[in-house]
């Protein structure tokens, strides 16, 4: 009975080491791919024109050129916002300068 039940606290300890394990690896590597996603952001936000337009899409905010097309998708959903800000954004919010574009994103993302 001594040997079951030790057999089984060091079953349960091995489970906790490895779920530990398996648990900071995932936070690692979330943490890796959100400073890739924020350089690949900070690239494609250079990119930028000098007219925007930021909208909804799927339920996102994203940013559009003054020709509509998408050059920018956010991780920020709509339905978190308050119901005003998601009727301005489902119209389209012009930004006239790359200043603008970042105010306006700072409201609405963070």
């Amino acid at each position: 009975m001594k040997k079951l039940v030790i057999i089984t606290g060091i079953i349960v300890y091995i489970l906790f080491a490895v779920s530990a394990f398996i648990a900071i690896a995932s936070e690692e590597k979330a943490a890796a791919s959100q400073v890739a996603s924020v350089t690949e952001s900070e690239v494609q936000f250079a990119a930028l024109e000098e007219s925007y337009i930021v909208k909804t899409e799927k339920g996102l905010i994203v940013v559009a050129d003054s020709n509509k097309e998408v050059l920018w998708k956010t991780d920020t959903l709509i339905s978190m916002l308050p119901k005003e800000d998601q009727k301005k954004l489902k119209k389209g919010i012009v930004a006239k300068s790359r200043d603008e574009l970042r105010s306006i994103l700072e409201d609405f993302c963070s």
